[in-house]
């Protein structure tokens, strides 16, 4: 129960607002915790992860390269691509050693379908951080979405060699 929806006047009706808000504030812990895993997992730096965090709820200094970012994700999420990009560019200006922030301005890019700026800003990952089979893979689907057939095939193979599962799920694909 949210703590809106509790009577005021109802027996019991305060601590059903105490326990809602308890289950909310858990919520919110729950996704701040979380934060660090999936940051983790992306290969982001803890640095960066936590470079401006006010506390629980995922909250960063307005402003800052992680908000930026933030925010391009929730565009890029939601379909709007054209504010996403600007978006990854301001957290570019103000974090340009991130790779990812490259990565996924290539994407969004890609979906507005400038696969040339795309590719630029892929590569641009792709050089800051080689190592990284996922990127391999995103411009894989760049390059078969903008025709590029034999270059695509040759970065899902390698991102697929590099243990890229969702490079060796696309070539299963193709095989069936």
């Amino acid at each position: 129960m949210l703590p809106g929806f509790a009577k005021k006047h109802s027996k019991g009706g305060a601590l059903r607002r105490i326990y809602a808000w308890g289950r909310i504030g858990f919520f919110v812990s729950a996704l701040w915790i979380a934060n660090g895993f999936f940051a983790s997992g992306l290969g982001i730096s803890p640095a960066y992860a936590e470079d401006s965090r006010k506390g629980p709820g995922l909250i960063h200094a307005a402003g800052s390269s992680a908000y930026w970012a933030d925010k391009a994700g929730l565009c890029a999420t939601y379909g709007n691509d054209k504010a996403a990009v600007g978006y990854y560019q301001k957290a570019i200006d103000l974090n340009p050693n991130q790779s990812d922030l490259y990565y996924f301005k290539g994407m969004c890019l890609g979906e507005l379908g400038e696969y040339e700026k795309a590719m630029e800003a892929v590569n641009k990952a792709i050089s800051m951080n080689p190592e990284k089979a996922g990127y391999l893979y995103g411009r894989g689907r760049l390059g078969l979405k903008a025709g590029h057939k034999e270059s695509a095939m040759a970065d899902l193979e390698s991102a697929a060699k590099a243990g890229d599962r969702d490079a060796k799920n696309h070539l299963n694909s193709f095989i069936r």
